[in-house]
């Protein structure tokens, strides 16, 4: 007894030291980024989030209110889409530690190595065997995706591991059926879904284990009892999100993600278009890489001919696996080829196939080991090396003197000046580079009207500039006080009430 309780012991500190490791391993692989301000790929997304945890520290600790730094149309600055728990989380902390990127960036990274080690539970109770899980959890942590957004700011990845742990939580449960596991997934899925609506599809798993077990005149496996309760847990959960999206729904833009495919006329050649480069480029270049890929497509290949079907809770997982493809073909005009973040709520299902893949393949034959844990060495490297540019200007579609001379634009109007701002599509980048609230244009318009209605009546003080067709409009120059710093294109324009 002694001997199995050692054993057990040993087995749990092995992996447990194994799973720090690779965390270790990527801390060190984000080094020369944890203390750089936001920058690279989809800046406009993580500049939203990390404005709305600024915000909540600096003016209104209220977590109803997410807001942003501008004020264009005049109905404030409050922004409410996905409910902003991780950045009012995040935001609690700057009382202690201040307001720090650094800060945002390790809680970025907590959330998403929790989601890793959730993994590694739910590999571990679906296969039953650690060292498959380990290996394939760690494919996941070091995936493109996750390792570029795993210390950036987006609420997509807090949502993406609050679904993994549901799915532990709920595997466990349809184990053990000990309502302690029922009601934390319950309450995970319920977290999932309020920080990022597109979760909600992993309660397919839910509808999935409820259909396999109704028969007719009644539940197969299930009490009466267990089914009301299972039912009854996750109707509860669904109260809080409902009610949050329900109430906010209905300021949102049309062209959100509730829209769909119906936001548009339906296009098929840009629809095969956008199929066929997340073919090529996502599921090779951002969800999994060149090694990793390999694994997705042997757990393919095995699923034809050793029919997992007839694993145990296979249709809990496949459900999700079907939900997830329907949202996607759902929000494909959304999603485009740019939004690779949409494509998040992929990540569960299709490393479940790669873990499939690794299972059989290790198995296969025992040299087959040997090159499975060799093409696992090369991943973190190759990721490395895939994603360090993301982090750069080079990935950056706004002009370059935005953040080289982000200190001396900032420097240049009061912290407090509301401003105007030229050009920002994005209506947010710009506010948070130059730390400034106001009002956001672009496409080189800002009509001299609305010049003089900001200056009189909305106290706009400052104008950030790099549109020579607005600032040397003739117009203009009777509310000019000076210009006050000229940095490449962009100027900093002090403006006045003209006499």
């Amino acid at each position: 007894m002694n001997t199995n309780r050692f054993r057990q012991f040993f087995n749990d500190f092995k992996y447990s030291i194994a799973l720090f490791a690779l965390i270790v391993l990527s801390i060190y692989l984000h080094k020369d980024v944890f203390t750089t301000d936001l920058n690279g790929i989809h800046l406009w997304r993580q500049t939203e989030t990390q404005t709305n945890i600024q915000n909540f520290y600096r003016y209104d600790f209220n977590i109803l209110n997410p807001s942003c730094n501008v004020f264009n149309g005049n109905k404030g600055n409050i922004r409410r889409y996905e409910f902003p728990i991780m950045q009012w989380v995040i935001a609690s902390s700057y009382f202690v530690f201040g307001e720090k990127i650094l800060v945002t960036r390790i809680w970025m990274f907590i959330f998403n190595a929790l989601g890793y080690i959730g993994l590694f539970y739910l590999l571990s109770l679906i296969t039953k065997n650690r060292f498959i899980s380990l290996l394939a959890s760690s494919i996941y942590f070091f995936s493109p995706i996750i390792f570029y957004y795993s210390i950036n700011p987006m609420p997509d990845t807090f949502a993406l591991s609050a679904g993994i742990w549901f799915l532990y939580f709920f595997t466990k449960y349809v184990q053990s059926k000990k309502s302690k596991d029922l009601y934390l997934s319950a309450g995970m899925i319920s977290l999932a879904i309020l920080a990022k609506l597109p979760f909600a599809v992993y309660g397919a798993a839910v509808v999935g284990y409820l259909l396999i077990n109704i028969k007719k005149g009644g539940f197969q496996y299930l009490t009466s009892n267990e089914a009301i309760k299972v039912i009854v847990s996750f109707a509860i959960s669904l109260i809080v999100p409902a009610c949050w999206y329900l109430s906010v729904m209905g300021d949102w833009p049309e062209n959100t993600t509730i829209s769909g495919i119906f936001n548009e006329k339906f296009d098929s050649a840009k629809y095969l278009a956008i199929l066929d480069y997340h073919r090529n480029f996502s599921i090779k270049e951002m969800l999994f890489n060149k090694i990793s890929v390999l694994f997705f497509y042997a757990g393919l290949i095995f699923a034809i001919f050793k029919k997992p079907f007839k694993m145990q809770h296979f249709t809990i997982y496949a459900s999700i696996f079907v939900f997830v493809i329907l949202y996607f073909l759902y929000e494909l005009n959304m999603i485009g080829v740019i939004h690779d973040y949409y494509l998040l709520p992929f990540m569960l299902p299709l490393y479940l196939v790669a873990a499939y893949g690794i299972y059989h393949l290790y198995n296969v034959h025992i040299y087959s080991k040997y090159v499975v844990i060799f093409m696992l060495f090369l991943i973190p490297k190759l990721t490395f090396e895939s994603t360090m540019e993301w982090w750069t200007l080079k990935r950056v579609g706004i002009p370059k003197e935005w953040i080289k001379y982000k200190d001396e634009l900032r420097n240049a109007a009061p912290d407090n000046a509301l401003c105007a701002m030229l050009n920002d599509d994005s209506g947010y980048i710009m506010p948070y580079l130059m730390d400034k609230q106001g009002y956001c244009f672009h496409s080189d318009n800002l009509p001299i009207l609305w010049i003089d209605d900001m200056v009189r009546n909305w106290k706009v003080t400052y104008l950030y500039s790099n549109s020579r067709k607005v600032d040397s409009d003739t117009t203009l120059q009777k509310y000019i006080d000076k210009v006050v710093l000229e940095k490449g294109t962009m100027k900093v324009i002090k403006l006045k009430i003209p006499q």
